[in-house]
């Protein structure tokens, strides 16, 4: 089994710490490997990072995506899977979600969707004990960077670092490991519910 990790070029320094973060615990824990579409300071193309997923034939796919909407919460995670427009309108009125203005191209995301919705609620949960204490769902749009994508794959929203940051409400340290082990407790739910075993 092999994992991509993709980031988004927004707060690219904090993102590239997470994805290498999580890099070294995915590989630790499962002995497996782990791929980063970007490790230095350039900003692949949606379809270079798709590309890049399936020439790897990665078994899992996760974009790493940060984003600063007006009232963000610091540190608010939202877990998003693939959905087709024509299944997408109810989800798209919950949330003003990172991409949901792309208009996918068919792909073959579409194959996983029954394990991409799997592994979203996994990392989902494995941040939010229970919707029902104000948590947002996993939610289903269609994201062009997981619509080609073919393998289980989504999305990580994280928002309000700058902000954050710029109040003095950031500790960098703690906040990259305790993000990473909970994210990789998320795949790790995931490959047990899964059946995934470690040899895999």
């Amino acid at each position: 089994m092999g994992i991509v990790i993709a980031q988004n070029y927004k707060e690219k320094d904090l993102s590239l710490k997470l994805s290498q973060r999580l890099k070294v615990l995915i590989e630790r824990n499962w002995h497996i490997e782990c791929h980063l579409t970007r490790y230095g300071d350039h900003n692949p193309s949606i379809s270079e990072r798709v590309s890049f997923a399936n020439n790897h034939q990665g078994d899992l796919f996760v974009s790493l995506h940060f984003a600063e909407p007006e009232k963000a919460v610091a540190g608010e995670i939202m877990v998003y899977y693939y959905a087709s427009p024509d299944n997408v309108l109810e989800e798209s009125k919950k949330v003003d979600s990172p991409d949901k203005h792309f208009i996918p191209w068919k792909g073959t995301q579409i194959n996983h969707l029954n394990n991409s919705i799997l592994l979203a609620e996994q990392v989902r949960s494995a941040f939010h004990t229970s919707v029902q204490e104000g948590s947002p769902p996993a939610l289903g749009l269609p994201l062009a960077v997981l619509s080609g994508i073919n393998s289980p794959a989504i999305l990580i929203e994280i928002t309000g670092m700058s902000r954050a940051r710029d109040e003095g409400k950031f500790k960098e340290e703690t906040w990259l490991n305790l993000t990473a082990a909970k994210i990789v407790k998320g795949l790790g739910k995931y490959r047990e519910i899964a059946g995934i075993s470690e040899e895999n």
